[in-house]
């Protein structure tokens, strides 16, 4: 990759693998390094979120807005409280993504969005994720 300050979606699962396997060695700890080299790719996905939360707030950019997440709460209450995601990927468990305006990522993990939030991560701008709140 000649320049990391550019930025663009990428859309075919073939070109995320192969950006996968160039970025990620061996050796790297990170959490995004440790899923499948197609697992963002959201191939029209993303329309449905605007769908089903027609009425949401404003989407949230800052990370302390994420901080009062808990594993009580639905995917429709995240939305409620942070607005809607800027990306949806998965089947049968959802990874619901933020772009925070640091340039790094909040993933919330949920079953659908009635279901409770199974995990929630930021991750860093440099791929490095913390837990924003304990799994039990």
């Amino acid at each position: 990759m000649a320049d990391a300050s550019v930025a663009r979606h990428v859309t075919d699962a073939s070109e995320a693998v192969r950006l996968t396997e160039q970025v990620c060695k061996p050796s790297m700890k990170s959490f995004l390094c440790l899923l499948h080299g197609d697992s963002s790719v959201t191939a029209g996905q993303n329309e449905i979120l605007k769908t089903v939360f027609p009425k949401a707030p404003v989407t949230a950019r800052g990370l302390g807005d994420f901080r009062s997440l808990n594993p009580r709460m639905t995917m429709s209450e995240v939305v409620h409280r942070c607005g809607v995601p800027d990306e949806l990927s998965g089947s049968g468990s959802y990874t619901f993504t933020y772009h925070l305006r640091d340039g790094s990522f909040v993933h919330i993990t949920a079953t659908g969005t009635d279901g409770r939030i199974l995990y929630a991560n930021h991750l860093d701008a440099k791929g490095y994720g913390t837990s924003l709140f304990a799994v039990k």
